[in-house]
């Protein structure tokens, strides 16, 4: 019998508690309905899924993992295109951590479970008139999106997710249950905080939440703005965000987007503008890309904080091919982001099974005086100087596209590379979108690198989360 066999057998006489749910028959329904991800980019079929209830059940569940040497992958909100394992292992899946819990007492913590996704953290918080430092995908689990640092929306409102992790409780790869704070494992803390899928099965977070009008407002309300022009317009646009970047001051941000909306499919560029204050003041913001340019189309509007996300809702879809490749800079030039639309175009041609895809120039240049990307904390994540990010986001039905998007794709990313000359110690990757290449370009610093190098050696010596 095989040791991952063996796990099953253990679980299934109820050897490591009496709550565990274990699926292992890949024809049922919910199997399969579980075993769902967001991407299908190199999907395996596990032997069996596990859903443990308790931390307790999770401790065993590792501690026999490890003893076995059975690989497993945990899995949160199914977002993740590395937490895949074939019949040799089992994903430990943490949707039942669903526990919220909010302390105003002890400065707006929230504390949250491993199962719990942005919306339901995002709607709890807002209750209690709070905002969390969480993303722009509703279904994505908040523990996973934090320790692997945490851009958000808010990020130069409140620092990013993984700098306002307050504590975690997380299981060890001996099977030890244990808490990171600032007084109990501090160095792991400092792990978790950017490059915890590496060190543990985090099983809870403690979260910084901040008062709504942090925003500018007692409401919770933002001002955005769908913004699309015709291809012909590219470069003018990208001259007339260059002003609108560089401006430190103005509670603004944004993405500029090529995309191929259906029927036509032809590219389009497509701007989501986002500004925290009035709609007055948003408007005179943005004048230039609002009507200067003579935009297509334009809608704008002012929505709650807690319904930020709701526009984004196709991103939440599971299924399909949706590699996610992703460069950063510190600073915004508008000739490199041509190559991006150029690379588009290509991609359209090259694969018409990925015109629903989308590359991507997001930027978060505000600073406020009190600055918390600027006076961040020196933690695992490495990224608070990036304020410029490509984001190529390729989606995709046809396994046969795979190399044809694959090489487009990196293809891109070095050439807008080449057109700012960045050398390769100034390449920047964000740990949730690759774990491909160096991972100098996604732990950035000698002495960061050496740092999690000694940790990984003291808290996971043979490797159990790679």
């Amino acid at each position: 019998m095989s040791a991952v066999s063996n796990l099953v057998a253990e679980i299934t006489s109820g050897e490591f508690g009496d709550a565990i749910e274990i699926h292992c028959n890949k024809s049922d329904p919910v199997f399969q309905k579980i075993a769902a991800r967001w991407s299908d980019i190199g999907r395996k079929t596990p032997r069996c899924i596990v859903l443990p209830q308790t931390e307790q059940e999770v401790a065993k569940i590792v501690e026999f993992a490890a003893k076995f040497k059975i690989p497993f992958v945990s899995k949160a909100g199914g977002h993740s295109l590395w937490s895949i394992i074939g019949d040799e292992g089992f994903i430990l899946d943490l949707s039942r951590f669903s526990h919220i819990g909010i302390d105003i007492e002890r400065g707006n913590q929230v504390s949250v479970g491993a199962g719990v996704t942005i919306k339901e953290a995002n709607d709890a918080a807002f209750q209690k008139e709070l905002l969390l430092p969480l993303g722009t995908s509703n279904s994505v689990g908040v523990v996973p999106f934090g320790i692997g640092g945490g851009q958000s929306y808010f990020e130069n409102h409140c620092g990013f997710a993984a700098d306002n992790i307050v504590s975690a409780r997380v299981v060890t790869a001996d099977g030890k249950l244990v808490t990171a704070s600032p007084t109990s494992n501090p160095d792991l803390l400092w792990a978790i905080r950017g490059a915890g899928q590496l060190f543990g099965v985090v099983t809870e977070l403690t979260l910084q939440a901040y008062p709504i009008s942090i925003l500018g407002n007692d409401r919770g309300n933002v001002w955005k703005s769908s913004v699309v022009y015709a291809k012909e317009k590219t470069s003018q646009v990208l001259d007339a965000l260059e002003p609108i970047i560089k401006n430190t001051s103005a509670m603004a941000r944004g993405m500029f987007y090529a995309v191929a909306p259906a029927p036509s499919y032809n590219t389009a560029i497509f701007l989501s503008l986002m500004y925290f204050g009035t709609a007055a003041a948003a408007e005179q913001h943005f004048r230039v890309l609002l009507q200067d340019l003579k935009p297509d189309t334009v809608r704008s509007e002012v929505v709650s904080v807690k319904d930020l996300n709701n526009g984004s809702a196709a991103l939440d879809t599971k299924g399909g091919f949706k590699p996610f490749a992703s460069t950063g800079f510190q600073t915004f030039k508008p000739a490199p982001f041509m190559a991006l639309v150029r690379s588009f175009e290509e991609l359209q041609i090259a694969c018409p099974d990925a015109r629903s895809s989308a590359y991507a120039l997001d930027w978060n240049t505000y600073r406020p005086p009190n600055d918390p990307k600027g006076n961040a904390p020196y933690i695992a994540y490495s990224h608070h100087n990036i304020n410029i990010w490509a984001q190529l986001l390729s989606s995709y039905g046809d396994p046969q596209s795979h190399d044809g998007v694959s090489r487009i794709e990196q293809a891109a990313l070095e050439d807008i590379r080449q057109a700012y000359g960045q050398e390769e110690s100034e390449i920047a990757a964000y740990p949730n979108f690759t774990r491909d290449g160096p991972i100098s370009r996604i732990y950035r610093g000698e002495e960061r690198l050496c740092k999690l190098e000694r940790l990984k050696k003291k808290w996971d010596p043979e490797g159990v989360f790679t």
